[in-house]
């Protein structure tokens, strides 16, 4: 008698497990949301009463919708890790990295024409958004700005004054945690696996480069604490990115919608890719010529999330910025005596300009940056960062900005200048090279040299 009861028992068991496989498979009812799947959502609310302040939202397929109807959907763009604010890095010379664990990923929402950026702020409404681009490094650890040695060896450098340099490397969040507060100067990785680490598998911000990894694999690295030898564990699931270029825009524009929100214009110029406005969240840009075959997940082979925005001529000057005005434009002038109309050209002017220069250590380095006369412009200012991070100042006096490193270092040092109000200049080093730009303020330069001898005349 026990054993039939038994066996009904389990036979009911069986019958049930079989008819809830079913209802599933054919949507009759949904099953209970696992913890690690609740985790992949998007954070949404259903109204502006439900936003949390000083935070972006996308409003979803929201043509021909009013903002307070109940059927709306408003998705959360969260500020995810990263290696230090911008504009506060301190004397640390990290590249700025994102990193989004591949467990959050489903967390950034799509943007795309069909939807608003929201601004929920009770109390300031900016003037202007910065859109800063990012580059899709594809997932890797959560290590960032490996350096290579004269000889080829990649390193973490821990010798930075800053108090966080190593959390400005490492994503404590990640299992590299595990390298944090190695006392050490230099801490070598030589191997991931079996493969030896080199330029062919580092990106330039130093990045272990995706290709080489395999998405959520764990793999034994191979460090070097001097020449004392160290394995890790590390697994490729931080979806990593990395500033992209100059790719930071400065754009203005927002709609009051009457509902304790604004919304933010998004340009038309902004193509497919990952971005931040004002350090506030992060989302993905789908544009019009890729949203119809987006597959919806984080990750797209299909669609080039890097497709650079702004164009460089061979020197490595902006020479064409979709946010700036238009360079081509035509103004009128006042009539001549004889009734006649001239129309001008507006002349193109360029405020900054960066470009490199390689030094060896050893004998004092001087360059003499001399700039082309504009009246009416401010007092440029030049920043050189050193290969190391460390950076210096030098000011323009008399048309001139005089720069002297003493104590130079082997490497490629960056040259910034600032203020150039549309004029030119020409930079001769010590060593015997030279460098000139920009060419886009040559049109500028020459005008105003016109306009400057026509006063002389009269």
């Amino acid at each position: 008698m026990k054993n039939k009861t038994l066996m009904i028992i389990v036979l009911v068991i069986a019958a049930l497990l079989i008819a809830s496989t079913v209802l599933l498979k054919l949507g009759v009812f949904n099953g209970a949301t696992t913890l690690e799947e609740e985790a992949k959502q998007i954070q949404q609310v259903a109204s502006v009463e439900e936003m949390e302040p000083e935070k972006l939202y996308v409003w979803k397929d929201c043509k021909n919708k009013d903002i307070d109807a109940k059927n709306n959907t408003f998705q959360a763009c969260p500020l995810e890790k990263s290696n230090y604010v911008r504009g506060k890095r301190g004397t640390v010379s990290a590249n700025y990295t994102v990193w989004v664990d591949s467990n959050s990923d489903m967390e950034i929402p799509t943007l795309t024409s069909s939807d608003k950026l929201l601004l929920y702020s009770p109390s300031y409404v900016p003037d202007e958004y910065e859109f800063l681009r990012l580059y899709d490094n594809g997932y890797s650890f959560g290590i960032t700005s490996l350096t290579a040695d004269n000889s080829g060896h990649y390193y973490i450098d821990y010798t930075d004054s800053d108090d966080k340099a190593y959390e400005q490397h490492i994503n404590e969040d990640s299992d590299a945690s595990d390298l944090l507060g190695l006392d050490v100067a230099r801490l070598y990785l030589d191997k991931v696996g079996k493969t030896q680490i080199t330029d062919k598998y580092v990106s330039e911000d130093g990045i272990i480069k995706s290709e080489a990894l395999k998405k959520d694999k764990v793999y034994t690295c191979i460090f070097y604490i001097g020449s004392l030898y160290q394995e890790y564990n590390l697994t490729a699931n931080q979806h990593t990115f990395t500033a992209l270029g100059k790719e930071d825009f400065t754009c203005f524009g927002y709609e009051y919608l009457h509902s304790n929100c604004v919304s933010i214009d998004i340009p038309d110029w902004l193509c497919s890719g990952y971005y931040i406005v004002n350090g506030m969240g992060m989302f993905r840009y789908v544009d019009d010529t890729d949203v119809a075959t987006y597959n919806g997940e984080p990750y797209d082979e299909n669609i080039d999330w890097n497709e650079p925005l702004l164009e460089y001529n061979e020197r490595g000057d902006v020479i064409f910025d979709p946010s700036a005005p238009n360079e081509e434009e035509e103004e009128e002038v006042e009539e001549d005596d004889d009734g006649t109309v001239e129309s001008v050209e507006e002349a193109s002017e360029v405020d900054s300009a960066e470009w490199t220069h390689e030094l060896k250590s050893g004998e004092k380095f001087t360059a003499e940056i001399s700039l082309s006369n504009i009246v009416n412009t401010e007092m440029a200012v030049l920043t050189v960062t050193a290969p190391d991070g460390e950076t210096a100042e030098f000011s323009e006096e008399d048309g001139k900005i005089t720069v002297e490193i003493y104590e130079p270092k082997d490497g490629s040092y960056l040259f910034n200048i600032d203020k150039l109000g549309g004029r030119n200049f020409v930079a001769t080093y010590s060593d015997g090279d030279t460098y000139n730009g920009p060419e886009t303020n040559d049109k500028n330069v020459d005008a105003n040299q016109t306009q400057s001898d026509s006063q002389k005349e009269d």
